[in-house]
């Protein structure tokens, strides 16, 4: 075993007396052990002081949930173990803002080297720890470009799952420190796991952001689903069911209907361009016209249309319209009257039961020029008649190879169903719709009205 010389000792005698060999071994001997001794226990000091650095960034993780408070314990731990005068935390949020913690980001981006680029910039381009100790900085460090009197700057990159989310750059820690591999590699840890203590802040963040649009989206569906009708009582011989399926929470489609007088029954079926807020928000103002001006305009559809597109023109975005279609039943005469703005053309089953398309009345679809005007067309509607009313959302469902229902397919759903009370042919088509596509739900919203004429009272 090789010997190692751990010290030396002197040692004196009060009288002219030599001290044996034997005295002097014993005495080296003891030093020896002590010496021994006191680097073991040097060791164990440092061995505990990292742990406790490491059970600290534990007790981080734990408070995750206050960015601010986060950043500052982490940057206060690496100052404290690595005996740093001043430091900042670097991050780098997904969109590429920079945001510090600890020295102000102006006061760090300002401190640059004679090449021009910033400390903030070389920190957060390496992909290795950096150490400059005095000898380089002076060759480096442009001096006219801070106050700061910097003799080693260090700077390890912040790095989770393929992601570099910022830096750690610590200015002034001793040199001898920085000589030690182990000293380095536990900053290294820190860092690593401060790195990983900002992703958990970005994705509680996120998780705390779906959870809000979560509950946005759940009450603006439900504040929604309360302007529909909720039930819909006969009138006059006219029972009538309505259903409502957004693709997503919030949908575009929406219907309404309401009496307007002791024998006619308005009936709005519409369609905003879009999906999801904005459309559920236009829907809400198209179905407030709705309801305040088809009550001026009892005998003419085409009229109510062209004054409730008049206002929407005022109201909607350029990229955005409302498909429509608005009918007026007059149950004394038997009668409907019927217009429409660039929307599917209702089903009316006979009595015989064969189905046929309410095609003749069209126009421009609400909310594109201000000008645009809408015909009446009247039909019969006899007892014993059917009369659906629906969106895009069914006609337009693909199948796996991508062939929509179609209306032929429609019109052979509804052939000779008009003995089906209105529920049970909008059930009936519910669920040829989702047959139609096995794999998938539809992609857009369905919403349908049914409307049958069971008695001539």
């Amino acid at each position: 075993m090789e010997e190692t010389c751990i010290g030396g000792a002197l040692i004196f005698s009060r009288d002219d007396r030599t001290p044996d060999e034997e005295t002097v071994a014993e005495c080296s001997t003891a030093l020896t052990v002590s010496f021994l001794i006191r680097q073991q226990q040097r060791r164990i000091d440092i061995a505990t002081d990292r742990l406790n650095e490491l059970s600290e960034v534990g007790r981080i993780f734990a408070g995750v949930g206050e960015p601010e408070r986060t950043m500052s314990r982490i940057l206060e731990l690496a100052m404290r173990a690595s005996s740093a005068e001043t430091g900042v935390i670097i991050d780098i949020d997904r969109e590429g803002h920079l945001s510090a913690t600890g020295m102000s980001l102006q006061t760090v981006s300002g401190v640059r080297f004679r090449s021009g680029e910033s400390l903030v910039e070389r920190a957060l381009a390496a992909e290795d720890v950096i150490i400059l100790l005095p000898d380089r900085l002076r060759e480096e460090l442009d001096p006219t470009s801070t106050n700061m009197v910097i003799d080693t700057f260090t700077a390890f990159p912040l790095q989770h799952e393929l992601r570099t989310c910022g830096a750690l750059i610590l200015i002034n820690i001793p040199p001898l420190l920085l000589a030690d591999d182990h000293f380095v590699a536990v900053l290294g840890t820190v860092a690593r796991l401060a790195a990983a203590a900002i992703t958990a802040e970005e994705r509680q963040k996120d998780l705390l952001e779906q959870e809000l649009t979560r509950q946005e989206l759940s009450s603006a569906h439900a504040i929604q689903a309360s302007l529909l009708p909720k039930e819909i009582p006969p009138f006059l011989g006219l029972i009538m069911a309505g259903m409502w399926k957004p693709s997503r929470t919030v949908g575009g489609d929406f219907y309404d209907i309401f009496p307007l007088s002791k024998t006619k029954l308005g009936i709005i079926m519409a369609d905003v361009s879009g999906k999801g807020i904005p459309a559920g928000l236009l829907m809400t103002i198209a179905r407030s016209y709705f309801r305040v001006i088809a009550v001026d305009f009892v005998s003419s559809p085409g009229g109510a249309l062209k004054r409730i597109n008049r206002l929407l023109c005022k109201e909607i975005a350029d990229n955005r319209f409302i498909t429509a279609c608005y009918i007026v039943l007059d149950v004394a005469h038997r009668t409907g009257l019927y217009a429409n703005a660039g929307h599917y053309p209702p089903v009316l089953v006979r009595p015989d039961g064969n189905p046929e398309l309410l095609s003749n009345a069209s126009g421009l679809p609400l909310g594109i020029f201000e000008d645009t005007e809408y015909s009446d067309e009247e039909f019969r509607f006899e007892p014993e008649s059917s009369l659906i009313l629906y969106t895009d959302g069914l006609v337009e469902v693909k199948d796996d190879e991508a062939k929509i229902f179609g209306m032929q397919r429609l019109l052979e759903s509804t052939r000779g169903q008009n003995k089906l009370d209105p529920q049970a042919l909008l059930d009936r088509l519910w669920m040829q719709t989702i047959s139609y596509a096995p794999h998938a739900e539809p992609a857009d919203d369905w919403t349908a009205v049914a409307v049958k004429y069971v008695t001539t009272e």
